[in-house]
């Protein structure tokens, strides 16, 4: 599922204050580009597959893209400083997981647009889900709902059924 980007990342004002939605909306949009330009750097280099690839989950507004671009060049100089974005729309959506599942799928997505995950990758999203207060299970189907699975990094599918390892069928089976 595709989340629009940049449809209000300069505001709207009435009567001189801003509009909690717009500013809620504007937030997120610029947290969006941030993290997923980020998620883009965390193995060294943005390829051209994985600016693709956060297009393909992220839509812009024709109106927006030259903003939303110079967000997104700036923010993929380096991988650091994503934590307060990720604890900025961990907050504005804390009633709502899953708009954080769903973010995190589309950063799974960018992450493995270039090939298996590598280990700067994963490090990445595990604070990012961290930080979004994400439990394994949430975790682990934004990792199935991010993309093909490659090798070892997929996802644990207890984890996806929220039950042990050591879980009987009849339990597995009640989940």
């Amino acid at each position: 599922e595709a989340a629009a980007v940049g449809s209000s990342v300069g505001g709207t004002a009435r009567f001189g204050r801003v509009d909690a939605q717009a500013a809620k909306q504007t937030a997120f949009s610029v947290a969006v580009v941030v993290l997923g330009a980020k998620m883009a750097k965390a193995d060294g280099a943005v390829s051209r597959d994985e600016v693709e690839a956060f297009k393909q989950v992220f839509h812009v507004p024709p109106s927006e893209v030259k903003t939303v671009g110079r967000i997104f060049d700036a923010a993929r100089r380096n991988a650091d400083g994503f934590e307060p974005y990720a604890r900025q729309v961990a907050i504005l959506f804390h009633d709502e997981p899953q708009v954080l599942e769903s973010l995190l799928a589309g950063l799974y997505h960018i992450a493995r647009a270039d090939g298996p995950l590598r280990p700067t990758e994963i490090s990445y999203l595990n604070r990012v889900a961290a930080i979004f207060g994400l439990d394994a299970a949430a975790v682990a189907r934004a990792s199935v709902a991010g993309g093909p699975m490659a090798g070892a990094d997929g996802p644990d599918p207890y984890a996806i059924l929220g039950v042990a390892r050591s879980a009987s069928d009849e339990e597995i089976k009640q989940t």
